[in-house]
């Protein structure tokens, strides 16, 4: 999925251009920070629903390898308020 990044834009270049053409590039450059803006906040999201599900998964593992452990008592009292 690769993108196209914008060619870049030095002062020089910027000096010559006319004020609606800088008025189109700072609306375009406020779009791409809008959605480079939710795409983080998409990525954020699925990152913390991946670490609750790595956790979950670590706490099922251990419970599970405990409970059958012959010296170990069972643990189902400490998962009882989850």
């Amino acid at each position: 999925m690769e993108k196209r990044l914008p060619p870049k834009l030095d002062r020089e270049i910027l000096k010559q251009l006319g004020t609606e053409q800088l008025v189109e590039i700072i609306i375009d450059q406020g779009k791409s920070i809008e959605n480079l803006t939710n795409r983080v906040v998409e990525l954020e999201k699925e990152i913390e629903k991946l670490k609750v599900s790595r956790d979950l998964e670590t706490i099922n593992i251990i419970h599970t390898t405990i409970g059958r452990h012959p010296h170990f008592e069972p643990l189902d009292h400490l998962f009882l308020h989850w």
